[in-house]
C-alpha cells in the first residue's frame, strides 16, 4: 500500500514506530491492511488467527496460545491483526 494510500486511511507512518495492532470485525481487512503495513515498514506481520488455529480448525490450548503471543510480542518490530480477547492486553502492553 503506498504512503499516500496510508494517509488516506488515517495512518502516519513514523519512522520510529515499531509494534502495531490492528483490530476490526471480522471481514473488514485487517489482515490485509496489517500485511501492507508490515511490507512497507519491513517488518514481520503476525496474523493471530494462524497462531490460535491448528489443522482442521482445531484451537491450540489456552496456555501454548499465551506462551506464542508473549514469545511473538517480545521482539522489536511486528504488526499484529486478530481480535483475541485473551491476549489483547499482552498485546497492548508491548505495541508503540
Amino acid at each position: 500500500m503506498a504512503r499516500k494510500s496510508l494517509i488516506q486511511h488515517g495512518l502516519i507512518l513514523k519512522n520510529n514506530v515499531s509494534r502495531i495492532v490492528v483490530v476490526g470485525t471480522s471481514g473488514s481487512g485487517k489482515t490485509t491492511l496489517a500485511h501492507n503495513i508490515a511490507k512497507k515498514l519491513n517488518i514481520s506481520h503476525i496474523e493471530l488467527d494462524a497462531v490460535h488455529w491448528q489443522p482442521n480448525w482445531t484451537p491450540v490450548q489456552k496456555d501454548v496460545f499465551l506462551e506464542k503471543i508473549h514469545h511473538i510480542v517480545s521482539n522489536d518490530k511486528w504488526v499484529i491483526d486478530g481480535n483475541y480477547s485473551i491476549v489483547r492486553d499482552i498485546m497492548w502492553i508491548f505495541q508503540s
